[in-house]
C-alpha cells in the first residue's frame, strides 16, 4: 500500500519537534500551569493551543462538512482537556459566565447533498448564533461548562440543509480531594451536513440526511504521591438517522485505562489500554465488531514554542459478517500532531494520523484511513491575518468490490486559503476559499468541489483568525 504522503507527513512533525525555530521568542513558563490533558475515548476534536474558541470551531467545521478527520478508532481518539477551567472572558450573570456570539456567513459552491457523488453548485446565508456558559463550582473547586449552538441556513437548494441545525453540550470537572478528579461530558447533536459526527473518516459525503446523535462520557484520575497516575473512562455514542441516507444507525460503547506518568511540569506521557464494542446491528450486520488496542502517549509542551501530542499503537479488529479479507484487521494506528509558534503570530501546525473506522460501503463493515495535513497562519500588513492549509486523505478498504478483483480506494487532497481581520475586540471579518479533489479506484466516487466563504462575527469569539 502507498502510503508516502503519511510518511512524509510523520518526519515532518518530527522534524518540527525537535528542529530549532528560526524566528522563536522566549516564553517564560506560565505559574501553576495546569498538568496536560490526557489522551480520551471520544469524538471529540483536539485543539491546539491556540485558544480558539470551542464554540466558532465547530462553526467552522459545519461551514466546511467533510474537511476535517478528527475521531476515528480507539487508538487515536482525545477528548477535550479536562484540567481547570482557567480564565474565561464573558459576561457576568450571578454565578455565571456567558459568552454570547453570532456569525453570519455567504457559502458559495459546490455540494454533495444528492444521492450520487456528482456535486451540484449552491448558495445560501449561515446564521449561527452561539451560547457558552460556564459556572466555577469554588466550594468543590469543580466547574461546569454548557452551550448551545444552532445554525439556519436559508436559502440552501438542499432541502433538508434548509432545516436548523442544534448542539447542546455540557462537561463537568470535580476534584475530591488532592488524588481524585471525576470528569463527565455530554452532547446531543440534530444535524445533515456535520457528517463528522457520523463518520470521521470521510466515506459519507454524499446522500445526506437528518440524523440526532448522543455522546456520552464518564471519567476519573487518580493520582499517586509522585509522578504516576491512573485514568480510566468510559463512554457511549449513538447515532440515528430520521430520513432515508447513505449511512446507518449505529451505536458504539468504550471503555480506556491509562497508566500516566509525569515527564516535566506541563509534559505527560501513558500506556493506554483501550476496548470498543459495535453491537449486533440488524440495519448494518457488517458493522458488528470489536476492537481491542494499546498505544503510548507523549502529549504537552516540547519546547517554549512546539507543543505536541503523539499517540503510537497497535489494535486487533474483529468484524465477522464482514465480506471475505474484511473480517480482520491487526496493525498499526498513530495520531501526531505539532503546534509551533515561529514568532509571534506566525504558527505553523502539522498533523499525521492512521486509524480504522466504521464503513456503509458493500460488505466492508470498516475501512483503514491515513491522512496528513500542515497549516499556516501568518500576520500581514493592515492587521490582517492569512491561513492556508494542504491536506491529504486516503480510505483503504478491505473486501473486493462488486465487479472487480480489488478492494475500493479513495484518495482526497484539498487545500484553503482564508485571509481576515479583527475589526474590533470583539468582531470580525474573514473570507475562504477551499478545493477538495477526491479521486477514487470506482470512478462513481470521483469529485472535486469548490467551496468560497464570506463571513462576519461579533461576541466571545476569541483567537477566530489564528483558528
Amino acid at each position: 500500500m502507498k502510503c508516502q504522503p503519511l510518511i512524509a507527513g510523520l518526519l515532518v512533525t518530527t522534524l518540527l519537534a525537535v528542529a530549532p525555530p528560526a524566528f522563536a521568542t522566549a516564553r517564560p513558563a506560565a505559574k501553576d500551569a495546569p498538568e496536560p490533558a490526557p489522551s480520551q475515548t471520544g469524538n471529540e476534536p483536539r485543539e491546539p493551543p491556540a485558544q480558539v474558541d470551542p464554540e466558532f470551531a465547530a462553526l467552522y467545521r459545519s461551514l466546511f462538512p467533510g474537511r476535517e478527520d478528527d475521531g476515528a478508532s480507539i487508538l487515536v481518539e482525545t477528548a477535550a482537556p479536562h484540567g481547570a477551567e482557567g480564565d474565561v472572558d464573558g459576561i457576568l450573570v450571578g454565578p455565571v459566565m456567558l459568552r454570547p456570539a453570532l456569525v453570519v456567513g455567504y457559502v458559495r459552491g459546490d455540494a454533495t447533498f444528492g444521492s450520487t457523488a456528482e456535486p451540484s453548485g449552491d448558495s445560501y446565508v449561515q446564521i449561527a448564533p452561539r451560547l457558552g456558559s460556564s459556572l466555577s463550582l469554588p466550594v468543590f473547586r469543580g466547574w461546569l461548562r454548557a452551550g448551545y449552538e444552532p445554525t439556519f441556513r436559508p436559502g440552501s437548494s438542499f432541502g433538508p440543509a434548509r432545516r436548523a441545525s442544534h448542539m447542546l453540550h455540557a462537561s463537568l470537572n470535580q476534584p475530591l480531594g488532592s488524588v481524585l478528579a471525576l470528569r463527565a461530558r455530554a452532547r446531543r447533536t440534530w444535524g445533515v451536513l456535520e457528517t463528522l459526527e457520523v463518520d470521521p473518516g470521510r466515506e459519507y459525503f454524499f446522500g445526506l440526511g437528518r440524523f440526532r446523535s448522543d455522546y456520552g462520557d464518564l471519567g476519573a484520575r487518580l493520582k499517586s504521591d509522585g509522578r504516576f497516575d491512573l485514568d480510566l473512562s468510559v463512554r457511549r455514542s449513538r447515532v440515528r438517522f430520521l430520513e432515508p441516507t447513505e449511512f446507518f444507525d449505529h451505536d458504539q460503547d468504550r471503555i480506556r485505562l491509562e497508566l500516566g506518568y509525569e515527564l516535566g511540569p506541563t509534559l505527560r506521557a501513558g500506556l493506554v489500554y483501550g476496548r470498543e464494542v459495535v453491537p449486533d446491528n440488524p440495519q448494518r450486520p457488517e458493522a458488528e465488531s470489536r476492537v481491542h488496542g494499546t498505544r503510548l502517549v507523549v502529549s504537552g509542551d516540547l519546547s517554549d514554542t512546539t507543543h505536541g501530542e503523539f499517540e503510537a499503537g497497535y489494535e486487533r479488529r474483529t468484524n465477522p459478517n464482514a465480506g471475505p479479507g474484511g473480517e480482520r484487521y491487526s496493525g498499526l494506528t498513530a495520531d501526531v500532531r505539532l503546534v509551533r509558534e515561529l514568532r509571534p503570530g506566525l504558527r505553523l501546525q502539522a498533523r499525521a494520523r492512521r486509524f480504522t473506522t466504521l464503513s456503509a460501503f458493500e460488505d466492508d463493515g470498516f475501512y483503514v484511513a491515513q491522512s496528513a495535513g500542515f497549516e499556516l497562519t501568518a500576520p500581514l500588513p493592515l492587521e490582517l491575518s492569512l491561513h492556508t492549509s494542504l491536506g491529504w486523505h486516503r480510505n483503504q478498504y478491505r473486501t473486493a468490490a462488486a465487479g472487480r478483483d480489488d478492494p475500493r480506494r479513495d484518495t482526497l487532497r484539498d487545500w484553503s486559503l482564508s485571509l481576515g481581520r479583527a475589526v474590533t475586540h470583539r468582531a470580525f471579518v474573514r473570507a475562504d476559499y477551499g478545493r477538495q479533489r477526491r479521486r477514487s479506484n470506482l470512478t462513481q466516487f470521483d469529485t472535486t468541489t469548490d467551496r468560497l466563504i464570506v463571513q462576519v462575527g461579533i461576541g466571545f469569539l476569541d483567537g477566530v483568525l489564528a483558528r
